[in-house]
């Protein structure tokens, strides 16, 4: 049994991440969490998204969550946009040329899908991928931009290792990940990550690092998870994540993100 959580006192940014931590990878967060999420922020926190889905793809939980206004950190924190019930404005995004990353994997698998992003709006495909690798609307592909927030790459030829390999050298920062016997690359600005978007909004609020909360359950959220001064792993993560948090929550299965905001609100 996972020991009762206590978050330190005076925090006033609450970074959580969507995808295990507060809602299923397909679905909306169930009610229970969304009415917990506003009673936090209702209480004085500041409650932010940071999450590796592009920003098009996370605005049907910023809606259940309905909050006056939301701050999202999307693509591993390359774009960082504002929310309110009525408008939707990217305020941030950060860019690399991912040309380098394409043509080595392309040298391996020279069917590979390329998916590059376009914030806001959808994805450009080169041919067709799972909607959970490229989150739809998918759109017409022209040609590998020399500029971009996020790239995915998707093989299902080239195992992960050969992938990873393939990049090895190349400035961007790289997620493998699996889905229904796609290998896929999830690449990004070296220089960021989720920990960018929350350092950047707890700049603009004059907020300390140590008043800083993080919740997730992936290695992508391992840097985030360092960077705030209470950072919480939930159950299921893997044990690099576990091991890189302060503290470890239940599982997603079990609503493990609850114990968290009831841990941070006990403290206001």
């Amino acid at each position: 049994m996972t020991a009762p959580l206590v978050a330190p006192p005076g925090i006033r940014l609450l970074a959580l991440d969507i995808d295990g931590t507060i809602a299923p990878e397909v679905g909306l967060p169930a009610p229970r969490i969304v009415d917990a999420i506003r009673a936090t922020h209702a209480a004085g926190v500041e409650v932010m998204l940071v999450t590796g889905r592009p920003a098009h793809a996370v605005r049907g939980v910023a809606a259940a969550l309905g909050l006056d206004e939301l701050w999202v950190g999307s693509s591993n924190g390359a774009v960082l946009s504002r929310a309110t019930p009525q408008s939707w404005e990217i305020v941030a995004r950060e860019t690399f040329d991912p040309r380098d990353a394409v043509a080595a994997v392309q040298a391996l698998d020279p069917n590979a899908a390329i998916v590059v992003e376009e914030p806001g709006v959808g994805f450009r495909v080169s041919r067709s991928v799972p909607t959970a690798i490229g989150q739809e609307p998918h759109l017409p592909f022209g040609s590998v931009p020399a500029t971009a927030t996020l790239v995915a790459l998707a093989s299902r030829l080239a195992p992960a290792p050969q992938l990873l390999a393939a990049v090895a050298g190349v400035d961007a920062y790289v997620m493998p990940w699996r889905h229904q016997g796609w290998e896929v690359l999830d690449i990004s600005p070296s220089h960021v990550s989720k920990a960018t978007a929350v350092r950047t909004l707890a700049q603009r609020r004059a907020v300390l690092p140590e008043e800083c909360a993080a919740v997730g359950d992936y290695l992508n959220d391992i840097a985030m998870l360092e960077w705030a001064g209470w950072g919480v792993a939930m159950g299921h993560a893997p044990a690099l994540v576990r091991e890189a948090a302060d503290a470890v929550a239940p599982d997603f299965s079990e609503d493990g993100v609850l114990a968290v905001l009831a841990a941070i609100s006990a403290r206001r």
